[in-house]
């Protein structure tokens, strides 16, 4: 994560135990939500808590292929 006023790395977003060594391909992230979602390139999704810099959910071999692109809905403000 990198702080945007002052270009600078904030925290690095690491959870050796589910997520080792594979690079992101897409993320979407929700303006003031806290929310990062990822897409990597061994075809898994990960949901990160970017107040708490903590993995939520991560979900392995999704698709066979890179995950070339996320999207979070926010169902309470897009009227879904």
């Amino acid at each position: 994560m990198f702080d945007l006023k002052s270009q600078g790395e904030m925290k690095p977003l690491m959870d050796n135990n589910y997520i080792k060594n594979d690079s992101v391909s897409c993320m979407d992230i929700v303006e003031g939500s806290g929310f990062l979602l990822c897409g990597y390139k061994n075809g898994s999704i990960a949901l990160w808590d970017l107040n708490n810099y903590k993995l939520l959910k991560h979900i392995p071999e999704l698709h066979d292929t890179d995950v070339t692109n996320v999207k979070i809905y926010d169902i309470q403000n897009n009227g879904g």
